[in-house]
């Protein structure tokens, strides 16, 4: 009886060796493709939060000369040599709007709007970047008194805490979950304080004007308890102040 002939073919130890190189091969450029990726995003946002910061760093160095300039005003006389003094209502202020919006710029706030009929009041939006209040992320609207505060324009020493400032407003739970917008303030219309919702990275072009944004302009009475927003429609005498700034502007651009 003839021995039967076997299906096993012997594999030699490099083809055996090729067989389980080519898997790894592939692991490992797996592996170098999404560390890539991952430095390359990183890197990007990296880019862009420096990018943030070197123009903070401009907004607040050009911020910082302009105190100082109003601080050296306060020791000089007008063309009519009457003394300005730091008692002077318009100096006195400018200088908060300065300083605050200093203070608030070195915390990444930008959106920042002085009351007009009381100018230790500030209103501010949080873009949940710094100011830790918990579930009060971003999309909150709050005020602070710096009057609370002694000698706030004057004193350099003066600061104070973003985190302190009053809640007096934040978007509803559902909108924040949807949504991933910033809260944006315009300016006040009588006792209506006027803002609206942008794309975090949205960029409207070098003339847009805010109030001009009818569509989605709302409002809040920050004189009411627990204030609920309403439809902006902007009045005619701000309308008739704003649209000229745009059509100066359009009319600069180069054709």
């Amino acid at each position: 009886m003839e021995p039967q002939e076997s299906n096993f073919t012997e594999v030699s130890p490099d083809k055996q060796k090729h067989k389980l190189l080519k898997p790894l091969l592939v692991i490992l450029v797996g592996i170098i493709l999404i560390a890539g990726t991952g430095f390359g995003v990183w890197w990007w946002k990296s880019g862009e939060l420096n990018k943030q910061r070197s123009d903070n760093d401009i907004r607040i160095a050009a911020m910082q000369k302009q105190i100082d300039d109003l601080q050296k005003k306060s020791t000089t006389t007008t063309s009519t040599a009457k003394p300005v003094t730091p008692t002077n209502d318009v100096w006195l202020k400018k200088a908060k709007e300065l300083k605050f919006k200093y203070i608030a710029l070195g915390s990444n706030v930008r959106s920042v709007i002085q009351d007009p009929s009381d100018s230790n009041i500030f209103y501010y939006a949080d873009w949940g970047s710094s100011i830790d209040q918990g579930s009060q992320g971003p999309n909150a609207i709050y005020r602070f008194d710096v009057s609370t505060i002694k000698d706030f324009a004057g004193d350099d020493n003066a600061s104070l805490s973003l985190a302190a400032g009053e809640l007096i407003y934040q978007r509803d739970a559902l909108t924040l979950k949807q949504k991933n917008d910033l809260l944006k303030l315009v300016g006040f219309d009588g006792r209506n304080l006027v803002f609206y919702e942008d794309g975090a990275m949205d960029s409207p072009g070098p003339c847009f004007v805010p109030w001009l944004n009818t569509k989605n302009l709302e409002s809040i009475n920050v004189d009411g308890k627990n204030p609920t927003p309403q439809k902006y429609n902007i009045s005619s005498a701000i309308y008739s102040t704003e649209k000229p700034k745009q059509a100066a502007c359009i009319k600069q651009l180069p054709q």
